[in-house]
């Protein structure tokens, strides 16, 4: 069993990777860290140096490196469902979740750490770029097997709600 979870930057993914492995007694991994790992750089580097196409091409051949991993929490970058077909290969290798969060609490969360996100570093208006790239994104996200509301997650619930319709 492959867990996906998937939302806007700033949504919690990564914490919650690690909370629901716990949970369920399975490890976890965090999609853009074994970016950094493998590229010797920060993504914020990586796109400046590479560009996003760049990105975007190594962060789908990671994804698609789950697929030997046979139970885990994977925590995904907020637009890897959003390229290279990579939500249908999401949905056909694990149970997707995405993390619903409305732009005003996405904001509050990345305000003082923008720099380390580079498709929203140098925006003018910040809560404006978060939300068109959210809307931009959300039919993506939508297409996830389960949504759960961002904000005072609990994560027992969480965790036995996925069992449940995951029918694992």
């Amino acid at each position: 069993m492959r867990i996906y979870l998937l939302g806007f930057s700033g949504c919690g993914k990564s914490t919650l990777a690690k909370k629901l492995a716990k949970q369920l007694n399975m490890p976890y991994l965090d999609l853009d860290t074994c970016f950094e790992n493998e590229a010797g750089m920060s993504i914020s580097s990586f796109f400046q140096q590479f560009g996003e196409e760049a990105f975007r091409k190594k962060e789908s051949e990671l994804l698609q490196a789950t697929a030997h991993i046979e139970h885990c929490v994977i925590a995904l970058g907020g637009g890897t469902p959003c390229y290279n077909d990579n939500m249908q290969w999401i949905k056909a290798h694990g149970w997707s979740v995405y993390i619903v969060m409305n732009e005003k609490a996405l904001y509050d969360r990345v305000k003082n750490h923008v720099d380390k996100r580079p498709l929203l570093a140098g925006a003018e208006n910040l809560q404006a770029c978060i939300r068109q790239k959210l809307c931009d994104r959300e039919p993506y996200y939508m297409q996830a097997d389960m949504q759960v509301q961002g904000v005072n997650i609990n994560v027992r619930q969480l965790a036995q709600e996925i069992k449940e319709k995951g029918g694992f």
